[in-house]
């Protein structure tokens, strides 16, 4: 299983601590061709690392999340001196940033049909009708506020198949980024290909300038 993060920078914090601005709504073509990501794709590489560097911690202590990580994930390069690291095609690349957009984007108008046609729809859903009203306020009001989220996919021999959309959840952003790469440098592999979470900092950096929000949240 594949996972990314979804950022979005092109709609504006709905709330008294921002500006206004438009919101913009994103329309998916089902008929344009998109790239595509396939299990041959990603590579699984064993990785044998000496004990010195195994054992050795990697993550900058000064930094508030790490404390936090290490005792989810240990504090060592890995807990056994063999190890595995993956590694990702360029087109894989590709085909999974396209995915992510276009997924997000038709999550998000399956969600705006789903509650435009509440009276008809809710009943597939199982949801108790007291909520309903809340689940229309809430879109009605924060739709616009996401700034990551977190899609599962598998990579198959036809192509991406999605597990999952954890929306607006900023779940996988502590493993990934900084993290991932200061463990691929202690590994040793830094100099193998690129990170794909070279753009992550950014991309997030400018979804939350985007929300104009203003003093402290």
């Amino acid at each position: 299983m594949v996972t990314t993060t979804v950022t979005t920078s092109s709609t504006v914090l709905s709330s008294p601590k921002a500006k206004q601005a438009p919101s913009i709504t994103t329309t998916v073509s089902l008929n344009h061709v998109f790239p595509n990501s396939y299990k041959d794709d990603l590579a699984v590489h064993s990785l044998q690392v000496p004990a010195d560097v195994g054992h050795a911690r990697y993550l900058d202590q000064s930094l508030p999340y790490v404390p936090v990580f290490e005792e989810q994930y240990g504090p060592e390069v890995s807990s056994s001196l063999q190890t595995k690291y993956y590694t990702l095609t360029e087109s894989g690349q590709a085909g999974i940033e396209a995915a992510t957009a276009t997924l997000h984007a038709l999550f998000v108008q399956a969600t705006e049909h789903v509650l435009a046609n509440q009276e008809s729809l809710a009943p597939y859903f199982h949801i108790p009708a007291a909520l309903w009203p809340r689940i229309q306020d809430s879109w009605a009001r924060q739709k616009n506020d996401t700034i990551s989220g977190r899609l599962d996919f598998a990579l198959t021999d036809h192509g991406i198949k999605v597990y999952e959309y954890n929306a607006d959840s900023a779940s996988c952003l502590m493993e990934c980024g900084y993290t991932q790469d200061a463990w691929s440098n202690a590994a040793g592999l830094g100099s193998i290909g690129r990170s794909n979470s070279s753009t992550l900092f950014t991309q997030l950096t400018a979804a939350w300038k985007s929300k104009n929000v203003q003093g402290t949240l």
